[in-house]
C-alpha cells in the first residue's frame, strides 16, 4: 500500500486506503499472460516436432521477464 500511494503520489493521483488497494489488486491478468507465454512455447515445440526438425536446441531459446509490470 506504501508503494501503490507513493506512486500515487510521484505521478499527481489520488492516493488510496488499504481496502481500496486490495480490491484494484487482481492477479487474474499475470495468470492469463504466463498462460498464453507457456501455451506459445509449447505450441512452438510441436510445430517443430511435426516438421521432422531434429535440432530443437537451436530454436528453443525463450525467456518470460515477470519481474517488469505495466502502469
Amino acid at each position: 500500500m506504501a508503494c501503490s500511494n507513493l506512486r500515487a503520489t510521484n505521478y499527481h493521483i489520488v492516493t488510496a486506503d488499504r481496502h481500496k488497494i486490495k480490491m484494484v489488486h487482481n492477479p487474474n491478468p499475470a495468470i492469463a499472460t504466463t498462460t498464453a507465454c507457456i501455451t506459445g512455447f509449447v505450441t512452438a515445440n510441436i510445430y517443430l516436432h511435426a516438421q521432422g526438425i531434429t535440432d530443437r536446441e537451436r530454436y528453443t531459446d525463450g525467456m518470460i521477464n515477470l519481474a517488469f509490470g505495466t502502469l
